[in-house]
């Protein structure tokens, strides 16, 4: 009986000791906040992310079904004796073993930075290695915590669509714009309620352009209004309701011109061509990208002047945008976001939505200065 006792408590012991040493050895952190976006759909797993040494880590069957590698003994073949897996699909032949940094991939050596590992009764692989020796294009997105995984030809047409429809922008100086974007920053049982309606025109070949802003915050509205020609801005008062006039430096003339330039686009990022998806509205006659991304650069745009944000961690993000199938110009973008936000160090939650609508590519409109603001030129 004592000898029974000793060799379950030598089991017992042995069993805890290597289990620590594996998952010690390899650094395993469970990591629900990841996610996985496939051919722009989100996955969904019942088992939750590992990350090991930095990398993240899926459940092997899982992720490689996703991968679309068939979930039968012909293309998963799993070697219980010495814990390792043999992957077949097409041409590619992949070799792993648990706690092993070494893989094969058509028979040649490659040293993994992280080594599957067998946790909780699952054996998992890494997502990288794995999607790249399959082919698939890999995306980091470090904002919103996701691993975009995508066919490199679909990752490509993406790419040419962007460059397209921004080189169409790009040959149209003129055209009008129209924002809505509505936000609420709250903490607990706290809200802040922000909406936001803008419009302008440009014509960028003249270096004119004017909008106007209206604002609501909780009830309490505001608008301003200002003019931009050549070098110099003209903003309106809303308390005075006058006029005023402000000469800008090169620089400044520089940076808005840029910006003007740039709105309307986006930008042909590894994480929108891999995130965004294309389908044709044949009724609409329109070509709709869509997908589970954060458009970087519209937020950069709509946070930068707002020096009170510290910083954004988005957990949903939707972005549709809208290009006319034949011209091959803008024509709306839609971005739902939510998640948490730092605003002058202090932690809340974020929900915001923005919707941009652009026309009158090339229209037949003039961008007038008022009777007071030309009595501004004579002045100076």
């Amino acid at each position: 009986m004592k000898k029974l006792c000793f060799c379950i408590l030598l089991a017992l012991i042995i069993l805890i000791f290597s289990t620590q040493l594996t998952y010690a050895a390899s650094n395993v952190v469970e990591a629900p906040h990841i996610k996985i976006v496939i051919e722009g759909k989100m996955a969904e797993y019942k088992e939750v992310p590992l990350l090991v040494n930095g990398r993240t880590l899926l459940p092997l069957r899982a992720i490689l079904k996703d991968l679309g590698v068939p979930d039968d003994d012909a293309h998963i073949m799993w070697n219980q004796s010495e814990k390792s897996v043999t992957v077949c699909k097409d041409s590619k032949k992949i070799f792993l073993k648990v706690n092993s940094n070494t893989a094969l991939v058509n028979d040649s050596e490659v040293k993994l930075d992280a080594a599957p590992v067998n946790y909780k009764s699952r054996v998992y692989i890494p997502v990288r290695f794995v999607s790249q020796a399959l082919d698939k294009k890999v995306v980091w997105d470090g904002t919103t915590y996701t691993v975009y995984l995508r066919e490199q030809k679909e990752f490509d047409r993406i790419g040419e669509i962007i460059t397209r429809a921004n080189e169409t922008r790009k040959r149209e100086s003129k055209f009008k714009a129209s924002l809505n974007m509505s936000i609420a920053i709250g903490k607990n049982n706290t809200k802040l309620d922000i909406s936001t309606d803008m419009k302008c025109e440009i014509d960028e070949a003249k270096q004119l352009s004017h909008m106007l802003t209206e604002m609501n915050t909780m009830g309490k509205k505001t608008a301003t209004e200002y003019y931009l020609s050549g070098n110099i801005r003209f903003a309106r008062d809303s308390v005075k309701n006058i006029w005023e006039k402000q000469d800008l430096t090169q620089l400044d003339i520089s940076k808005l011109m840029y910006s003007q330039e740039k709105n309307g686009m986006i930008e042909a990022t590894d994480i929108n061509c891999a995130g965004l998806t294309a389908e044709e509205n044949s009724e609409s006659g329109e070509l709709v990208l869509k997908g589970n991304v954060y458009l970087h650069e519209l937020m950069s745009k709509s946070t930068g002047s707002l020096n009170a944000v510290n910083s954004i961690r988005p957990d949903k993000c939707y972005t549709e945008i809208a290009i006319d199938s034949k011209s091959y110009l803008y024509k709306r973008f839609k971005v739902n976001i939510s998640g948490d936000v730092k605003i002058n160090n202090s932690d809340q939650r974020l929900e915001s939505s923005i919707y941009i609508s652009y026309s009158d590519y090339g229209g037949d409109f003039d961008i007038s200065l008022p009777d007071e603001v030309k009595n501004l030129y004579v002045l100076q």
